[in-house]
């Protein structure tokens, strides 16, 4: 399943340098498919963290569970991080590996080319809930919200990146439905506890991405 992939900080920046105001529609999602365990990984965490300090974009770190077995168990890890990488598979034929870049649900590495996010999305935070906004477009989709940890150090022990500390930016710790869009304007309210998120709206649960933006 491993796959090196050379990385590219300026091909992602410049597929989307324009910044987004918090809260407001961004220019895209960018979806890093990783795990402590793999010791190609850790430059693809430092581009992600500096994506994420550019701002304007989505970023999402998941972490895969296959890797777990070389020695050490990622502490972010998750069955539903590696069935999203397969359903992704399955739509675009990237294959599975890490790292893994998916640029708006759709294109996998660094080729793709950013055609933008077709529909607005806008979040406000209320403290205590989130209202979301998206606008009108075609076809249909489904809202999620994507809660993440802004960012966390960890102190690797053993495996292929035993001794190092890497810092990881917007694990995903969740993601639910939080309402359904069919082209017309929909706005939504839902509960928030605070911490990082995000929402997006894809076509499926693995198809492209239509529109998203921060919790602010």
């Amino acid at each position: 399943m491993r796959k090196s992939l050379a990385f590219s900080f300026l091909a992602l920046t410049t597929l989307m340098s324009v910044h987004a105001l918090a809260g407001g529609p961004a220019n895209g999602v960018v979806e890093l498919f990783t795990s402590q365990g793999c010791s190609d990984c850790p430059p693809a965490d430092r581009t992600l963290g500096e994506i994420t300090n550019n701002g304007g974009v989505i970023t999402l770190a998941w972490h895969v569970d296959y890797w777990d077995y070389l020695g050490w168990r990622d502490t972010f890890s998750s069955k539903s991080a590696t069935n999203r990488q397969e359903a992704y598979n399955r739509t675009i034929g990237a294959g599975v590996f890490t790292p893994q870049f998916v640029v708006n649900g759709k294109s996998s590495g660094l080729g793709g080319q950013n055609d933008g996010l077709p529909v607005a999305v806008n979040v406000k935070n209320n403290g205590g809930s989130i209202s979301v906004s998206a606008g009108s477009g075609s076809g249909s989709a489904s809202l999620y919200l994507v809660t993440y940890s802004n960012s966390s150090t960890v102190a690797i022990q053993r495996g292929e990146n035993r001794g190092k500390s890497v810092t990881y930016r917007h694990v995903v710790s969740g993601l639910r439905s939080i309402g359904s869009w069919n082209g017309s304007p929909v706005s939504v309210s839902v509960p928030h506890s605070g911490g990082g998120c995000a929402v997006i709206l894809q076509r499926g649960t693995n198809g492209p991405i239509l529109g998203a933006a921060s919790c602010g």
